[in-house]
Order: C-alpha cells, then structure tokens, then sequence
C-alpha cells in the first residue's frame, strides 16, 4: 500500500475485514511507529496464520523500564511480547542496579486439543497442531521483582 499512489487503507477498514487482535498483532510485533507495508490481496491469510501461531505474554517487573529480551525480541516493561507457542522460551530481564533475572515460558498442550476431539475430530486435530493453535505458553504472563528475582507468573 503506498499513501502517494492513494491505495491506502484505514484502520476501520481493516477491522472490517480481520478480528481486532490480528489487527493488534499486525501493528505492534514490530515498532509502532515503523511504516507497514501490507498487502491484503497476498498477506491477508499468512497474516492470520502468523497471528495463531503466537501468544502474547504479558511482562512487568518491579521497579518499571527494565528491558526483556527473549529470541531476539525486545520490550520494556510493561509490555508484551509475541511468541511462537510450540517451543519454550527463555525471558531475560535486565535493569541498570540489578542482576539478570531469567524466566523460562514452557510449551504445553492447549486445552481446546480436548474440544477439539470432541467437536472436530482429527480433521479438527491436525488443524490445530499445524497451526501451533494445539499449544500454549506457560505462563501467561510475567511480573518479575528484580530485586529479589521473584517472578509472579499469571496463567489465563
């Protein structure tokens, strides 16, 4: 999409065609205020595939504005960051003053494998395990002191 060639596409458009998370994901998994180029005719299905594959797990530490970086991703706290779901990860918080803290997220079966069973069969299954939708980050998010190197972890 180019602004000058007047094929530009508004925000409310775009919801009007993707879920609000998907648009959420679109905008902020890389800087916010970097240009986007997207193309709904090739880019639309790959970005929802992309969006499926990933779970947000939300970071904070106590004191704020200490710097998370995991696989090659970095946040600042409060924040979040986007991860593929079918691995584990390894969460690193560091802050001026304060030693490294590691988190570790582990990848585990979703519990809609079960529904899926259930309603969708292995039809149902396979989508899910092709579409990393079978897992899920534990955990969900991440509060870590970083003075004691206590970490609050939230599951959803």
């Amino acid at each position: 999409m180019s602004k000058s060639k007047g094929n530009v596409m508004a925000l409310a458009t775009l919801l009007e065609v993707l879920p609000p998370e998907v648009v959420r994901y679109f905008y902020f998994r890389t800087d916010p205020n970097k240009h986007k180029d997207f193309d709904p005719r090739e880019k639309l299905l790959p970005l929802v595939e992309e969006y499926e594959r990933t779970q947000g797990i939300a970071v904070a530490s106590t004191p704020p504005a200490a710097t998370v970086k995991v696989d090659g991703l970095e946040t600042t706290t409060p924040g979040s960051v986007d991860l593929r779901r079918n691995r584990e990860h390894t969460m690193v918080f560091t802050k001026d003053g304060f030693p490294d803290r590691d988190v570790k997220l582990e990848s585990g079966p979703s519990a809609w494998l079960l529904g899926n069973l259930i309603f969708g069969g292995l039809i149902g299954l396979i989508i899910d395990f092709v579409s990393g939708g079978a897992y899920k980050l534990s955990p969900a998010s991440v509060d870590m002191d970083m003075a004691t190197g206590t970490a609050k972890k939230v599951e959803k």
